[in-house]
C-alpha cells in the first residue's frame, strides 16, 4: 500500500496530533523550529502517548525508525520527511539496517503511513553528497529496469524514469526528490544487483576504517559505470532491454560516465577484490542481470587502469 503524500502546512496544522520529531543530526534548527511538536533522540524513546512519530532525515534513519516502530510499537504511525534524495525509504517496504554487515528486510508493512517533501531541505548539500545522491537514484532504477525478476510492464515504468533523469543535473532539484521515491519503488518490485552487492559488503568495512567518508550512495555511486560495463561485457541482455524499451543506451552511459572518479575507484576495489567470494554471495549480486563469476573480480581489478590509460 503506498503511503499518503501531505504537505508540510497539513503536518503542522495540527490535524496530527500527539506527535513526536526524531531528526538527523544536521537538520536546520530553523526547519525543525516550524514542527510544533515534542522531540525524542531515539527512536527507542518514543512515549508511550505517542500516536505518531515524524522522522526527518536520510535513509539510514528513516529505515532504523520503520523497522523498531513496526517491530516495537505497531500502533504508532509513521510520517518521513527525507532530508536528501537518493535511498527513497520514504516510501520503500525495503529496510537496510548498518551493523558489521548489512541487513536487507523485505516487508509491505515497513511502508511509513505518509510522508512529505521539503526540497529546500536539499538545498544546502555540498556538490559531492548531491553527485553521489543522484548516483544513488539510478543505481536503483538501472538495477531495477534490468532485473531479472522486473517485468515488461515494471521496465517501462522504469524507462521512463530514465528517460527524466537523463535530463536532470547532477545537483540538487526538487525533481529529485520525487524520482527519487519512484526510482526506489522499481527496484522494491523487481530486485538490484552487483552494485548494491559490491556497497553493502565494502560499506560496514569502509565505515571502520575510513569513518564518514564512505556512504551508501558514493559507493553506489562509484561502482555505476564499471559494473554496467562489467554487464556489457558479459551480455547481450543489456543492450536488448535498452532497445524493447526505448532507453538511449549511449547516453545512459554517458551518463553514467561523468558521476565516475577513477581516483574514488582505485582506493576502494583495492579493498573489494579479497572479498570478492562474499560479494559474488551476496543476496543483491544473486539477482544482477548477468552472472556474477568468481573470476569476475579480474573486470574490476584490470578497470581502473584501462580507464585512465584511455583518458
Amino acid at each position: 500500500m503506498a503511503p499518503e503524500m501531505i504537505s508540510l502546512d497539513r503536518l503542522i496544522s495540527g490535524e496530527i496530533k500527539n506527535s513526536v520529531v526524531l531528526s538527523s543530526r544536521g537538520i536546520a534548527p530553523e526547519f525543525l523550529a516550524r514542527l510544533p511538536f515534542v522531540n525524542i533522540s531515539e527512536i527507542e524513546e518514543l512515549p508511550a502517548w505517542a500516536e505518531w512519530v515524524i522522522v526527518v532525515g536520510g535513509g539510514t534513519l528513516i529505515d532504523k525508525v520503520k523497522y523498531v516502530v513496526r517491530e516495537r510499537f505497531p500502533n504508532t504511525k509513521i510520517v518521513a520527511i527525507p532530508s536528501l534524495w537518493g535511498s527513497g525509504a520514504h516510501v520503500s517496504p525495503i529496510v537496510v539496517l548498518n551493523g558489521l554487515e548489512k541487513h536487507v528486510y523485505r516487508n509491505e508493512n515497513y511502508v511509513p503511513d505518509a510522508y512529505v517533501l521539503v526540497p529546500e531541505l536539499g538545498e544546502s548539500v555540498s556538490p559531492a553528497l548531491a553527485k553521489y545522491s543522484c548516483g544513488d537514484v539510478w543505481s536503483h532504477v538501472l538495477e531495477g529496469f534490468l532485473s531479472p525478476l522486473a517485468t515488461s510492464q515494471l521496465r517501462e515504468e522504469a524507462s521512463s524514469i530514465i528517460a527524466t533523469l537523463l535530463d536532470l543535473p547532477l545537483s540538487s532539484s526538487p525533481e529529485w526528490f520525487v524520482m527519487s521515491g519512484r526510482a526506489c519503488l522499481v527496484q522494491a518490485r523487481s530486485s538490484v544487483g552487483l552494485i548494491h552487492g559490491m556497497s553493502h559488503v565494502l560499506e560496514p568495512v569502509l565505515a571502520e576504517q575510513n569513518p564518514g567518508e564512505w556512504g551508501h550512495a558514493r559507493l553506489c555511486t562509484t561502482f555505476l559505470h564499471p559494473v554496467m560495463n562489467y554487464n556489457l561485457s558479459r551480455s547481450d541482455k543489456v543492450r536488448k532491454l535498452c532497445a524493447q524499451h526505448s532507453v538511449d543506451l549511449s547516453l545512459v552511459l554517458e551518463k553514467l560516465k561523468s558521476m565516475f572518479e577513477l581516483s574514488a575507484y582505485q582506493k576502494v576495489i583495492a579493498l573489494a577484490i579479497p572479498l570478492w567470494n562474499r560479494i559474488t554471495l551476496d543476496q543483491c549480486s544473486r539477482t544482477n542481470c548477468v552472472l556474477v563469476r568468481r573470476e569476475g573480480f579480474q573486470f574490476f581489478n584490470d578497470f581502473g587502469a584501462e580507464y585512465g590509460q584511455a583518458q
